[in-house]
């Protein structure tokens, strides 16, 4: 191709490249959403802790036994002498933020959380004997109280283990005001509960402290082997999910340029102004300048995205589960996708007269593309199993079910099927584009009733 050829190709890919980044909606989705997504990651754990408030009032505990309101009043006591650390990382556990690396930010010099807003400054009003439960409600209507507590005397029988197992005891009966907040109620609910077994154990003659140590469960500390003797902690939720995410990041970046590809290439078709531009250009050149354009697009969103995820991992101190090799692997096979992606899009979009009529010829291709999706379990599970093996070599779904091969960790992947599935996917992208060319070709500049699958094959055999 001359460099006369190779100017027009610039030109229409500079042309597909501005005519879609520079439009409020890309702008918004692909540049806008990341950002105020990584301003959200950053403050929402600040805002959401920033609006924690102390656990403040009067809390009656209608008690036959007179042991509850005792045991209450000493966990209020030692939570006021020994908030710490741990409490706060506790709290967050609560709300889902339970990694350490994000926690000790939190926890750490910044001081976003006042450790004194956690522990509860309540005072127990107990009473042993008759109690009028309908106007204590009353008062925590009113506000007067934090709320009341009705204890069961069953409750505090210490019962056999084959007694326990055949019927079932009473519950606490907490009553609350309207305004408590969920992270109050919970806190009276555990301490209530603490107050019991506490109670339970102390009944027993037993000492809560050491019945207490023995029940302790201990933590793990999961380390994963590595090769030449290293080894390195993991977390496995996490690890399930990197696959995933590694997947989706390349689909959302191939899928949203490919959808902007078949769009406006039907839209240049129906609007009669592909037929001016092909007055100057080739069909060839106008597919070419179309993919490459695109290419820089789903760049974009790629960089996007993926910087916003990269950013997440280093948040929560998980930067380890990504290593080079990954994400070069990753590039590679994004570019596999894309071209593949974009050679189906371009072909149809140039096939068909408007939308409607691409969904026909779009719907079975999508079906097989969403295959990764349903084997993201069995590849994450064993990534050198039979089906992740055979999933990573079958064009059009293999960038998408090797890259998640490469980011499980139960097992790495040998370098030989990388490299043959690297070779698989640079000879399905050459296959792709060829067979988009010649339907694009042909079916550029018709018009009329859309082909069917077997009409665009016989364009690809005999154009």
């Amino acid at each position: 191709m001359s460099d006369r050829g190779f100017d027009k190709i610039r030109m229409i890919a500079w042309r597909e490249f501005r005519h879609t980044v520079l439009t409020k909606s890309f702008l918004l989705g692909a540049i806008g959403v990341p950002i105020l997504m990584s301003i959200g990651l950053l403050a929402m754990p600040a805002l959401m802790v920033s609006q924690f408030t102390q656990l403040k009032g009067e809390l009656a505990v209608v008690d036959p036994t007179g042991t509850i309101g005792p045991a209450l009043r000493q966990i209020i006591a030692e939570k006021k002498s020994g908030v710490s650390g741990e409490d706060v990382n506790k709290a967050l556990q609560e709300l889902g933020l339970d990694n350490a690396g994000l926690s000790s930010g939190l926890t750490g010099s910044s001081n976003l959380i006042d450790v004194n807003t956690l522990a509860p400054d309540i005072t127990i009003r107990s009473i042993d004997g008759e109690a009028d439960l309908d106007q204590l409600k009353q008062q925590a209507r009113d506000g007067e109280l934090t709320g009341v507590a009705v204890i069961p005397p069953s409750l505090m029988e210490v019962r056999e283990p084959d007694a326990e197992k055949s019927g079932r005891r009473a519950s606490v009966e907490l009553f609350v005001p309207t305004n408590a907040s969920p992270r109050h109620i919970t806190s009276l609910r555990n301490m209530l509960q603490d107050a019991v077994v506490q109670a339970r154990v102390e009944g027993a003659g037993r000492r809560v402290e050491a019945v207490r140590s023995l029940l302790s469960e201990p933590g793990v500390d999961l380390r994963r082997l590595g090769e030449a003797g290293t080894e390195r902690s993991e977390n496995v939720k996490v690890r399930m999910i990197i696959p995933m995410a590694f997947m989706m990041l390349i689909w959302i970046a191939t899928f949203t340029s490919g959808n902007y590809l078949l769009t406006s290439t039907i839209e240049e078709k129906s609007n009669k102004v592909i037929e001016v531009v092909l007055s100057a250009v080739g069909p060839l050149q106008l597919l070419w300048g179309k993919i490459l354009g695109l290419a820089a697009v789903a760049l974009i969103i790629m960089f996007m995205y993926g910087g916003l995820a990269i950013a997440a991992l280093a948040a929560l101190a998980m930067t380890d589960l990504l290593s080079l090799k990954l994400l070069l692997w990753s590039g590679f096979f994004f570019v596999v996708a894309y071209f593949t992606i974009a050679s189906i899009m371009t072909a149809v979009g140039s096939a068909v007269n408007d939308l409607r009529e691409a969904q026909s010829l779009i719907g079975p291709v999508m079906i097989v593309l969403i295959l990764p999706m349903l084997l993201w379990m069995p590849i994450s599970e064993n990534p050198n199993g039979t089906v992740a093996v055979v999933s990573s070599m079958l064009p059009p779904i293999q960038p998408f079910a090797m890259v998640m091969r490469l980011a499980s960790a139960n097992e790495p992947v040998p370098e030989w099927q990388i490299w043959l599935g690297a070779g698989i996917g640079a000879m399905s992208v050459f296959a792709f584009v060829w067979g988009a060319a010649r339907i694009f070709r042909v079916g550029v500049l018709m018009q009329g009733k859309p082909p069917s699958p077997f009409e665009l094959l016989r364009w690809i055999r005999q154009s």
